[in-house]
């Protein structure tokens, strides 16, 4: 058989035959990037799911003794490892750069801008904005190695957290603390920015989930206005402020119309508070293509752009005045960032952030 496909080869012509194989090359390295982000979606929500429910129906099983044996297993293993997401997790190079990093890197043709050298004699704290429904731009940028950010900011070791509830999957835990995710919590960010001391590029997703729920193509909605904890904690540990955007983030998947979008919103905030996300109703890619719908988000490119720093201070115990003195140059560090570099991105000139 194979010999035969060599003679037919050989008979096509050589323009033909060049044409054929350049097509068949692009199929298949799109069902490759489609069919891995498919199974990292699938990882990210069906195996913490599966994870619970399945040794919860074995135990009314024959099976009932291997069910109990993997959960008495997986609470001692939590219970053990408890403190990672609050003590830098296990990151590993390994786990930064291999599959599916890549392949997520170019399905999304992420890159990094960068606007101002960030010195590694100094601690950051970046704000990456805005959430969008996956943070996909965050988490190439730092939790993955593969976007080229330590080639842009030699000497510095980025990181990036999340909410604790995040951390009470399995499966799900374990890989964030693989690849250096962390708890957002106080104690989590004081432990990395002391350790092992300069040097350290920590990201807050600061809109968090409550963005989320208000992330729509065209809407450039961030939610800071109240949130200052991030500028009280730079103040304490002298650490400078970076503003990141991550343009392209909310135009990855689309919203239905015609739904009561108050009452959805509502839901989705009560599911959050008890299982630490929600689950998203939206409209994305579907895995065949042909325009059918999906939940797979869509192939548009994402860039990061991340701004100068804001040189900070060490004050262990700063006023309100001060803390709302730097939250407001920090908001408008942001602000001025997406103005900038808005038109580079098809973003019309009238449109411009706005905080909640």
């Amino acid at each position: 058989l194979l010999s035969k496909c060599e003679e037919l080869l050989f008979e096509i012509p050589s323009w033909l035959s060049a044409f054929l194989l350049a097509k068949w090359e692009q199929l298949c390295d799109h069902w490759r990037k489609v069919f891995s982000l498919a199974f990292i979606c699938l990882y990210w929500v069906i195996c913490p799911i599966c994870s619970i429910s399945i040794p919860s129906y074995l135990l009314f099983t024959s099976l009932q003794n291997y069910a109990i044996g993997y959960l008495i297993f997986s609470a001692t293993f939590t219970y053990l490892t408890r403190n990672l997401p609050e003590r830098g997790g296990l990151p590993t190079e390994w786990c930064r750069r291999v599959w599916p990093w890549p392949v997520i890197r170019d399905y999304f043709s992420h890159t990094i801008v960068k606007t101002a050298e960030l010195p590694p004699d100094r601690n950051y704290l970046i704000g990456s904005h805005p959430h969008g429904i996956l943070h996909v731009g965050g988490t190439l940028t730092f939790a993955g190695k593969v976007s080229g950010f330590n080639d842009l900011f030699p000497g510095l070791d980025q990181c990036i957290t999340t909410i604790q509830g995040q951390f009470r999957w399995p499966y799900r835990r374990e890989f964030m603390i693989l690849v250096g995710v962390n708890s957002i919590t106080p104690e989590s960010i004081d432990y990395l920015l002391n350790n092992p001391g300069q040097g350290r590029a920590v990201a807050l997703v600061i809109g968090g989930v409550s963005e989320a729920l208000v992330a729509r193509p065209g809407k450039y909605d961030l939610k800071i206005k109240n949130r200052k904890g991030f500028v009280r904690q730079a103040l304490i540990h002298g650490a400078d402020l970076v503003p990141c955007y991550h343009f392209g983030e909310v135009d990855l998947f689309d919203h239905d119309r015609g739904i009561d979008e108050k009452g959805l919103k509502n839901m989705q905030a009560r599911i959050r508070n008890i299982i630490g996300f929600f689950p998203p109703f939206l409209r994305g890619a579907s895995i065949f293509g042909c325009g059918l719908r999906g939940l797979l988000p869509f192939q548009r490119p994402i860039t990061s752009v991340i701004g100068a720093p804001i040189r900070v201070s060490r004050n262990e115990q700063p006023s309100e005045a001060e803390v709302d003195a730097l939250h407001d140059e920090y908001c408008a560090a942001l602000s001025d960032l997406f103005d900038k570099h808005k038109h580079r991105h098809g973003i019309p000139e009238d449109a411009h952030i706005t905080f909640f």
